[in-house]
């Protein structure tokens, strides 16, 4: 729930170095890590950002940054889904996670990307056709 300086002291580099362990106690499997706060301190927001498009200890990492309110838009989706007795399969969120990581890639500093992950969620949304 911290949101000023001390988010990245206490939350930014502890979180991608257990990610780290994790991936590295799993690496059998493909790992993302949802970081969930009020809204994101710039400090913490370029710490995963270095992670994800660079690497931490040799490798990139999948760190999804979401606000409070992204992840009530994304459980929305989920809810929704639920209550028309659809079925969402694992590879959609997947497919989620992965088009937030990999739209990085389409933005020169991490503001303009964290900024950019309403509209993957609601791009996301509508191409689930439900």
């Amino acid at each position: 729930m911290l949101t000023g300086r001390d988010q990245w002291y206490n939350e930014g580099q502890p979180v991608i170095r257990h990610l780290r362990d994790f991936e590295n106690k799993h690496s059998d499997k493909t790992t993302y890590c949802l970081f969930i706060a009020p809204q994101m301190h710039r400090d913490t927001i370029n710490t995963f950002w270095t992670a994800i498009k660079y690497e931490y200890e040799g490798n990139k990492q999948r760190i999804i940054p979401l606000s409070i309110n992204n992840f009530v838009s994304l459980l929305k989706v989920l809810v929704q889904i639920k209550t028309e007795n659809k079925f969402l399969k694992h590879s959609e969120i997947a497919r989620l996670y992965n088009e937030i990581i990999n739209s990085s890639n389409s933005f020169s500093d991490s503001d303009g990307w964290l900024r950019n992950i309403p509209n993957a969620i609601s791009s996301w949304q509508k191409s689930l056709n439900f």
